[in-house]
């Protein structure tokens, strides 16, 4: 899957305001660095359901593979809260995205990235292409990258589904801060927390 700020699958997924906070925020940040992974099409079922249930023992500060997805934000990166403060107490793995936003990358492509509106962060996205939730940030019912759509709608039976060329979002009711983003064989690809509307981030001007 392509990174954010570049990604034609977040261009066809703006049909929904949520994504669009944030392919606005990163084209803001002018960063065009990156290159493109495809969906995960190894055969085979996963099960959300055989996946184990995320409890706080299972949250390492230093390892956003084991952060909880929910509406709020991810792990320790929440929606509202102030940029430069929550960057300074993140591990030193983060790699800055020109003045806005942040991204981590984890040993099997996932990343972790998170834009600001100029001061506070506006959206988080987990993305990639693995073949079980639990290799990545996931939710506290076990969905995350390499679920499959089915597992996604069985948790949350209540939800609006768009679709663009190839592009898929699934948008819970019952979570709607959490948008479930779906790429070849109905795998999740990525998992996008925002408010409805924020401003995109201004890329700030050296002195």
């Amino acid at each position: 899957m392509p990174p954010l700020r570049t990604s034609a699958r977040l261009r066809a997924a703006a049909v929904i305001a949520a994504t669009t906070v944030l392919v606005g925020a990163l084209a803001a940040c002018g960063d065009a660095s990156g290159g493109a992974q495809g969906a995960s099409d190894r055969p085979g079922t996963l099960s959300a359901v055989a996946e184990p249930p995320v409890a706080g023992i299972d949250h390492d500060p230093d390892d956003p593979a084991t952060w909880v997805v929910s509406g709020e934000g991810v792990g320790d990166i929440r929606v509202g809260a102030r940029f430069d403060e929550t960057l300074g107490a993140l591990p030193g793995q983060w790699r800055r995205i020109a003045d806005c936003g942040a991204e981590w990358t984890g040993d099997g492509g996932v990343t972790v990235t998170f834009v600001s509106d100029g001061s506070e962060i506006a959206a988080v996205e987990v993305a990639g292409s693995i073949g079980a939730p639990s290799e990545a940030p996931r939710t506290r019912e076990g969905l995350g990258i390499g679920s499959m759509r089915d597992e996604v709608t069985a948790v949350y039976p209540a939800f609006s589904e768009r679709s663009s060329g190839d592009v898929e979002v699934v948008h819970p009711e019952a979570d709607p801060g959490v948008a479930f983003e779906l790429g070849a064989g109905d795998r999740v690809v990525g998992m996008l927390v925002a408010p409805e509307a924020a401003p995109a981030c201004e890329e700030t001007a050296e002195e």
